[in-house]
């Protein structure tokens, strides 16, 4: 029990100094240069990751439907207006280009620096670190963009995967000749049927892809800061971070449950455009919170040396 209070006043004294730093080095200023920035970039990195993706899964629309529908998991149920505009935003382009070639990957890579080259810079002034700034760390971005298109590849597949296991495994013909043949095998049939259908549930639940993001965010907090952050440190505040998300998007629904006529009367159609902005505003303000964590766990690393 003893032990336990110790982790427990150990970790609220590192989020206690992941706050202060976040305030010292103005993060929310931070945050609002990195929403500007992903703003600029998201058309561009969209359509890399689907051409890409696309390509190699054969249907361009498909991965943009199914994209679009992961990242609706993670953002506010009532605004669904503002991923539909941005996703048709994309579209018109994706339709509307010749096809993947080398220059044009080249041309959507640059155009994506710029999101890259403000959370590094966001890190060098939270970590006082001049590597965060180096022409190293510029040519790392396009090894960074790769792993994004790869991962988000990833876990396209595997639902389909998936969901081809569950059919093989809850309708096939060997189930058939057991609920024919054994004493009781439609009980059995049943009973297994129900147990797949319920494991495979979780596969297509928000827990499923939280999962996933998670493991992409462990990944790129570990790349952050190398060697001076160990992989459960990593996926601790990976995990933090998602759950902040969860709870953002909680927040925002019950904001605008309430606050939706005002905003409606004072903005308009606009208004869905607004909260979008301020629900990336506030996701930026989640992610450099997660890296001044990250800058703590680092600090303690340090001292140990």
């Amino acid at each position: 029990m003893n032990a336990i209070a110790k982790k427990g006043l150990h970790l609220c004294d590192l989020y206690k100094d992941a706050f202060k730093l976040f305030f010292t080095k103005r993060g929310t200023n931070l945050a609002a240069a990195s929403t500007f920035y992903l703003l600029l970039t998201l058309i561009p990195l969209a359509l890399l990751s689907f051409k890409i993706v696309g390509l190699l899964l054969g249907n361009v629309h498909e991965v943009l439907n199914e994209t679009f529908a992961i990242i609706g998991r993670f953002f506010p149920n009532a605004i669904p207006e503002f991923l539909n505009g941005i996703k048709t935003m994309v579209m018109k382009p994706l339709d509307a280009s010749g096809g993947v070639t080398t220059i044009n990957i080249f041309f959507l890579m640059v155009s994506t620096f710029s999101l890259f080259n403000s959370i590094w810079s966001g890190l060098y002034f939270l970590t006082d670190n001049k590597t965060h700034v180096s022409l190293k760390k510029a040519i790392k971005d396009l090894l960074l963009v790769s792993f994004t298109v790869s991962f988000l590849g990833i876990s396209l597949v595997v639902p389909g995967v998936l969901k081809f296991f569950r059919f093989l495994l809850t309708k096939n013909s060997v189930l058939d000749i057991i609920a024919e043949i054994v004493p009781r095998g439609d009980v059995i049939v049943r009973l297994w049927v129900s147990s797949n259908s319920f494991f495979f549930s979780l596969f297509e639940s928000d827990l499923f892809y939280a999962a996933l993001l998670v493991i992409y965010i462990t990944f790129l907090f570990h790349w952050f800061f190398s060697r001076h952050l160990k992989w459960k440190q990593s996926f601790f505040v990976a995990t933090s971070f998602v759950i902040s998300l969860l709870i953002l998007k909680s927040l925002f629904w019950i904001y605008l449950k309430y606050a939706r006529g005002s905003l409606a009367a004072n903005y308009g159609d606009f208004y869905t455009f607004v909260i979008g902005v301020m629900w990336l505003y506030f996701a930026m303000c989640c992610f450099y919170l997660s890296l001044c964590l990250c800058q703590s766990f680092k600090k303690i690393a340090v001292k140990s040396e």
